[in-house]
């Protein structure tokens, strides 16, 4: 079987208990899996954080599904992969094109888990992966860097179901400070040389706040008509995986804060392809499509209730959102309402199969009813409407999943 891919499974999670716990190196199109040795201690990593921790995959909050979880189990699995071979840029061997090898991640980069905020765990890692190494590296030297790989050993074991950055950050800045005075102990280090390591250790939060690593924002991006956001699941809850229960609706990771400046009647949403974000079969009578809806509130932001895995919300509005069935499953909405200048916190959730959504984009009517890209005004479309008050904007679902939630 080809398949570009490498995972970890436990034992009874997908196929039988007696095959056990295993970590699964397919042959790629390009390169053999098992050859990238990254790849390997990426996933053995995966396997030994089964053994340590009952951290989730993700956790429902009151802004919709935070998958912070998922993002330390692949942030700490690169961390691991690259202090092993001591190089920040991760399988470039398995990342092997028709070009040669290309390298599938890195850990040298600044970039805020406010920035992405996509719903996918690969994605989601590399503000926390990345902040890890940025500590490793300011600590200088290996003895130091040492201490700091141990303590996150500590971390990993002292993680429970629910956790997310937060709670791992603390933790991190705790293990770390008692670990390296209990290095500073043993080694009888005194004067300016303890005073060093004990300033590396107070700075190591600067690396955690230049990636926005704790509220991540609170998961409210900012955006202006027309203005694309790059990635994003929508996740539904069909799969084995869903955190929530089945007839439920699942939410999106992040909401929309849109500023509507002058009064207007409509908005529309253009997408431009969409794709099941599930390659496998799906047993008969399962829904294969998504049931993707809009949900608006104006003033503040949309606010999630659970109980269990069933959530409630509290939005004005929700809409259905339809795609073309054909060809690249292109598609546009028009929500017509009386939209008053003010912010709109817009979000997508999903009751069906876990979908994606790319080249998609909000656009304003103007006083003649006409949008800017283009396409065709209100009078022309034929909108849906929405209660007065609300207005709507969707995100872009660009990356591959799978229901094997371990993929690199």
């Amino acid at each position: 079987l080809i398949e570009d891919n490498a995972y970890f499974w436990p034992a009874g999670e997908v196929g039988p208990v007696a095959l056990g716990d295993r970590v699964v190196l397919h042959q790629g199109t390009y390169a053999d899996w098992a050859y990238d040795g990254e790849v390997v201690y990426h996933e053995v990593t995966h396997a030994v954080m089964h053994t340590t921790t009952d951290l989730g995959w993700s956790r429902r909050d009151a802004v919709g599904i935070d998958p912070s979880p998922g993002g330390l189990h692949e942030g700490f699995s690169d961390y691991f992969a690259a202090t092993m071979t001591g190089n920040a840029e991760l399988a470039a061997y398995a990342g092997s094109d028709e070009d040669g090898p290309q390298t599938m991640s890195t850990l040298d980069e600044e970039v805020g888990c406010d920035e992405i905020l996509t719903g996918e765990e690969h994605d989601e890692s590399r503000p926390w992966a990345s902040a890890l190494w940025a500590i490793r590296r300011s600590l200088l030297s290996q003895a130091r860097r040492d201490v700091f790989d141990r303590a996150l050993f500590r971390v990993i074991s002292a993680l429970r179901r629910g956790d997310g950055f937060p709670e791992a950050r603390a933790l991190v800045e705790a293990e770390l400070a008692q670990a390296m005075e209990e290095h500073i102990s043993a080694e009888r280090l005194r004067g300016t040389e303890a005073a060093r390591a004990r300033e590396m250790v107070a700075r190591a939060g600067e690396k955690f706040d230049a990636r926005a690593i704790g509220a991540c924002g609170g998961r409210i991006l900012a955006v202006a008509p027309g203005e694309p956001k790059a990635a994003l699941n929508a996740r539904g809850p069909l799969t084995w995986q869903s955190p929530v229960a089945a007839g439920s609706l699942a939410p999106t990771t992040m909401q929309f804060a849109l500023e509507v400046t002058a009064p207007t009647t409509a908005l529309k949403l253009t997408i431009g392809s969409s794709y099941p974000l599930s390659d496998e079969l799906q047993p008969d009578g399962v829904p294969t499509e998504p049931a993707l809806v809009a949900l608006v509130r104006g003033g503040t932001p949309i606010t999630w209730r659970w109980s269990g895995r069933t959530g409630r919300h509290d939005a004005t509005s929700s809409q259905p959102v339809t795609i073309r069935r054909t060809g690249a499953r292109a598609g546009e909405a028009v929500i017509e309402g009386d939209f008053a200048p003010g912010t709109y916190y817009v979000q997508l959730a999903n009751g069906g199969a876990d979908w994606g959504l790319e080249d998609l984009a909000l656009h304003v009517a103007d006083g003649d009813g006409k949008f800017d890209d283009g396409g065709a005004g209100v009078d022309e479309a034929g909108g849906c409407q929405v209660g007065g008050g609300g207005g709507a904007l969707l995100a872009l679902v660009g990356v591959l999943g799978g229901l094997r939630r371990r993929r690199r």
